[in-house]
């Protein structure tokens, strides 16, 4: 289901029936150590709500966790818009092939664990946007 809330700056694609997440201390460490997300950068909008379209019956499958794009470029990103496919690294060579045959040819992959690196306080992405006086 995809969720387009003009307040929200991010388009969403998630479950319409929601997976029950794992609970406990075990599944949080499980989850720092294994998700993630790969990573695809357009300056076109148009081709990354189409990517949604398409991705969107792998989310309802179960077979990609979820997907979100900006709305709009961050101002340090160079007029770069970012979609982010969400997985477990155990699962990423999977989904990287359902990305590739919908026409993704570049991959960057990264952990969750890194991205709330760099947006905490100091870190590398936290540090550019208050440059740019966004914090």
């Amino acid at each position: 289901m995809i969720i387009d809330d003009p307040k929200d700056e991010w388009v969403w694609v998630r479950p319409s029936k929601p997976r029950r997440p794992k609970v406990g201390r075990e599944s949080l460490a499980e989850y720092w150590q294994h998700f993630g997300k790969w990573l695809i950068f357009s300056r076109n909008r148009a081709y990354l709500e189409e990517l949604a379209k398409k991705l969107d019956p792998y989310v309802e499958e179960g077979k990609i966790d979820s997907v979100k794009y900006r709305r709009e470029p961050a101002s340090f990103a160079k007029g770069s818009l970012v979609m982010c496919v969400y997985c477990d690294d155990r699962e990423r060579e999977e989904v990287w092939k359902i990305l590739n045959s919908l026409g993704v040819t570049k991959r960057i992959w990264k952990y969750d664990r890194q991205t709330y690196e760099d947006w905490a306080p100091g870190g590398r992405l936290w540090r550019k946007a208050k440059e740019l006086g966004e914090l």
